[in-house]
């Protein structure tokens, strides 16, 4: 009979949950690069695997944030729109305590994924939480991360407002 060592499960558990976020954020660029069609094939074999770290309990807010929000493309090119749609929801109501940029990129795959699904009440709703971020960013800020996600949560805002014929909103952001 073999004995259950929890600290060993916890330890796999953790460096598992590592490997899912590196992979995500490699991910990120790669699917919107020259690369995307590698990394839709490659995340679409490793999907099983960053499933299963985002449903562990032990997935803090912040990790599962960090990933939905760097594979969200995946689902998008793949037509996975209740998946995204599912896995993107807490973006929503994430807790400030998070850092801004992993809250945009999530909140900016909610957009996108709702978009996608025709769900205008989602799609609305989630602009206004992205225009509600948007906000809140340090236009000064010396952080490259943060304002590479202040250009993500501009560039979505400005696409749907300038769609909807808010041109000069749009053309602001």
């Amino acid at each position: 009979r073999v004995q259950q060592d929890p600290d060993r499960a916890a330890r796999l558990e953790k460096a598992h949950t590592a490997w899912v976020v590196a992979v995500a954020t490699d991910a990120y660029l790669g699917l919107r690069g020259p690369q995307c069609l590698a990394w839709t094939r490659r995340l679409g074999a490793d999907m099983d695997n960053i499933r299963a770290a985002l449903s562990r309990d032990s997935t803090s807010p912040e990790t599962y944030l960090e990933v939905v929000g760097n594979v969200y493309w995946f689902w998008y090119r793949r037509g996975h729109t209740d998946e995204g749609m599912r896995m993107l929801a807490p973006a929503l109501t994430a807790s400030t305590d998070i850092p801004i940029a992993t809250r945009v990129r999530a909140i900016a795959g909610r957009t996108i994924m709702s978009y996608l699904a025709a769900d205008l009440p989602a799609l609305f709703a989630a602009l206004g939480t992205l225009g509600e971020v948007f906000a809140t960013f340090d236009v000064d800020s010396p952080d490259a991360v943060e304002q590479v996600a202040r250009g993500d949560a501009a560039v979505t805002l400005a696409f749907f407002e300038s769609g909807s014929g808010l041109v000069d909103a749009g053309r602001e952001h």
